[in-house]
């Protein structure tokens, strides 16, 4: 039996209207179900703050050999640049990952948020984050 593991990334200009946030929400609740881990990254630009905007810059990050369980030995790491004047605010819906072995961290400058289960990320402006997708075994 596969266990569900989807990761929800959001990065969204403060200042957006809350008009945009909620429509941006449902569209990303009604996501298929995906097999391991899945990122949904996106970003609202500063001048503009408008839902269609955000379109411009959805992509999703996967695991390696997604939808496939990721191999033994996994080191994947992704860099996010965001931009002057922008605030990320990272949210984790779900991430089921096998505790012994396997990791996502996030960093940024100082702040590091680690762990099996972590749900929250800190709220980051400026500068590059990383995330880490480790698996020891």
């Amino acid at each position: 039996m596969k266990t569900e593991r989807r990761v929800t990334i959001l990065l969204i200009h403060y200042s957006s209207g809350l008009e945009c946030l909620y429509n941006m929400a449902k569209s990303l609740r009604g996501l298929a179900s995906f097999v391991f881990m899945v990122m949904s990254v996106g970003l609202v630009h500063a001048e503009h703050g408008e839902c269609e905007d955000f379109k411009d810059y959805f992509s999703t990050l996967v695991s390696p050999d997604y939808p496939d369980p990721y191999p033994p030995a996994t080191r994947r790491q992704w860099y996010m640049e965001i931009p002057e004047g922008v605030q990320a605010l990272i949210r984790v819906n779900a991430l089921e990952i096998e505790r012994t072995w396997d990791y996502l961290t996030l960093e940024h400058t100082h702040q590091t948020a680690h762990g099996t289960n972590v749900t929250r990320f800190p709220l980051v402006s400026g500068n590059v984050t990383s995330i880490l997708l480790r698996r020891e075994m």
